[in-house]
């Protein structure tokens, strides 16, 4: 009997062992679905900061390119866009004349070829 007592001591004792290791297991089960909860909830809010601020950046892109074209809410005043553009204007409108100017003298050239032609052309008759 003393073995009976003996073995069923054991078992017991192995059982309160184990009972006690699935405690253990269960604590560190519950501190880690937790953890992982806590961390679920702080990259949900990162993740709602970064799509602000990507909606922030989006925006601010998009006023830059309305200020660089001089369109929406934000403009260059009239005044600065002027001395911007202003000589910019100039150079090309004087560029612009004087290829206006060299295709005038071209065509007084034609036609003052094409007149001599005539009259060369009435000579021969």
């Amino acid at each position: 009997m003393k073995s009976d007592e003996k073995s069923i001591q054991a078992i017991s004792a192995q059982a309160h062992n184990a009972e006690a290791d699935n405690r253990v297991l269960r604590n560190k089960l519950r501190k880690a679905e937790s953890d992982v909860e806590r961390l679920r909830a702080q990259m949900a809010g990162l993740t709602q900061k970064l799509s602000e601020k990507m909606d922030e950046v989006s925006d601010s892109v998009k006023q830059m390119v309305s200020f660089m074209m001089g369109k929406g809410d934000v403009n260059l005043s009239n005044s600065i866009r002027e001395s911007v553009v202003g000589p910019i204007r100039e150079e090309i409108r004087k560029e612009f004349d004087a290829l206006i100017k060299e295709k005038d003298a071209r065509i007084a050239s034609l036609l003052s070829e094409l007149d001599k032609l005539k009259g060369n052309d009435e000579g021969c008759r």
